[in-house]
């Protein structure tokens, strides 16, 4: 923060978590200058109604409502305005917050956030001040807890917190200003690094799509795959299907409430989650030996290819080869090849090149089928080069994937200096560690 000075003065705040403030600077609890605004609606009251939803998932990923029919609202809301900040009472770490915003349709928030309308605080700087890290400190360690991932604060918790107050409404402006005008530029930063990261998902896929279905040779001879999605392929390679060169099956969930069957268990065991990566090195999870025999668990082993049968996000077909020796859950499938001229590895990156089509085939084409069964994917239709062919494909893919990955990891790592600096600035505007007054 070298580029602002601070103020001329500070007193101690008398806040232990707060420290020093400008010595012209109050502090007041948030009950005194925002209430806790509890206006619930039923579902029945939305019957009818297209409503601006904000749900802890929507303002998790982007930030603001999402439009939905009434219908749809299954549980009670509370009704917000414009200008309401909402905080959510869940998992305070992960600073879910939010400022309404103007909508054409009534607007609801989830009953798991805080809904604080301002009153005699500048209602932008109150936000920066709650969703703040030193605020988000503060709730973490004053939050009941059964869990880490269960984490909860009360709206009492929050609304007794004393925070900084700059002493004029003018003062205030202009800190909200000179954030909202800060913030914005490197949120435009990260939304580069963002967007890079994207284009490099789309050339990523695209180099493993060419290299799987139309090989390393520019000029060699084409021929229709007989598979419409799928193109043309080379015209020596055969083309076949996953079934007559593999065994496929899936697992189960050994039963969570038998202590023998996962106390001190040394047998790997996966779910869905860990397909995202490209390769599965490890296990996070192990079940007993007993449980492998009783359960019927398949040993899946080194070489196997797995892919994700189940659920309606990102992770429905997605493919991973496993290095490792593994049991599985029923939401995975496993293939194993069984053809010594096949190789797992070219199998796996052609699985990867075909996800859109996997989801979209697994959706029913549209419905809402949203399942993949293993015989299913016995009937994929595969490209298969000669054995020399897919090492070389192979090989150019792992040169060309870790090109990609090293341009992936350098944009997070400028995301996350970005989002360091977001943070430090915020902090340091609202609690007075820097005088923006003329930086506005």
């Amino acid at each position: 923060m070298g580029k602002y000075r601070a103020y001329p003065e500070y007193r101690d705040s008398g806040v232990e978590w707060l420290g020093e403030v400008p010595k012209h600077w109050k502090y007041s609890r948030i009950e005194r200058v925002a209430s806790f605004v509890k206006e619930p609606i039923s579902p029945e009251q939305l019957k009818g109604l297209l409503v601006d939803h904000y749900s802890i998932p929507a303002v998790q990923e982007y930030g603001k409502g999402h439009i939905e029919e009434g219908d749809t609202v299954d549980s009670t809301k509370y009704m917000v305005v414009k200008d309401d900040i909402l905080i959510s009472k869940l998992n305070p770490r992960k600073r879910t917050s939010a400022i309404v915003k103007k909508s054409s349709c009534p607007i609801i928030a989830s009953s798991e956030f805080i809904p604080l309308r301002p009153h005699a605080i500048h209602g932008r700087l109150l936000y920066y001040v709650v969703s703040g890290d030193l605020v988000g400190q503060f709730l973490e360690a004053h939050c009941d807890s059964a869990t880490r991932s269960h984490q909860r604060i009360t709206p009492d918790i929050l609304c007794k917190l004393s925070i900084p107050l700059p002493a004029t409404q003018e003062e205030q402006a202009q800190i909200a200003a000179f954030l909202d005008r800060e913030t914005a530029r490197i949120d435009r930063l990260i939304g580069r690094q963002e967007q890079l990261i994207e284009l490099l998902k789309e050339k990523r896929q695209a180099v493993i799509s060419h290299a799987v279905t139309k090989g390393l040779d520019p000029d060699a001879p084409m021929k229709d795959s007989g598979v419409e999605w799928l193109g043309e392929i080379p015209a020596h390679w055969e083309h076949s299907r996953i079934g007559y060169c593999a065994t496929v099956g899936n697992g189960c969930t050994p039963h969570r409430d038998k202590e023998s069957y996962w106390s001190d268990g040394i047998v790997p065991w996966l779910n869905s989650s860990k397909v995202n990566e490209d390769y599965i090195v490890d296990a996070d999870q192990f079940v007993t030996k007993k449980a492998a025999v009783e359960c019927h668990l398949p040993l899946v082993r080194p070489g196997s290819i797995l892919i994700a049968i189940t659920g309606e996000g990102k992770t429905r077909g997605m493919a991973a080869l496993t290095k490792i020796d593994t049991t599985i859950s029923q939401h995975l499938a496993f293939v194993r090849i069984q053809r010594v001229d096949v190789l797992p590895d070219f199998i796996h990156w052609y699985l990867k090149s075909r996800y859109d089509w996997i989801r979209y085939n697994s959706a029913g084409g549209g419905s809402t089928k949203a399942a993949i069964t293993c015989s299913d994917i016995r009937k994929y239709p595969i490209p298969i080069p000669p054995k020399n062919e897919q090492i070389e494909i192979v090989g150019h893919l792992s040169k060309k994937m870790l090109t990609f990955g090293k341009l992936e990891e350098s944009a997070l790592k400028t995301i996350a200096l970005l989002q360091e600096r977001r943070t430090a600035l915020i902090s340091a505007a609202v609690t007075g560690k820097i005088d923006v007054r003329e930086a506005v």
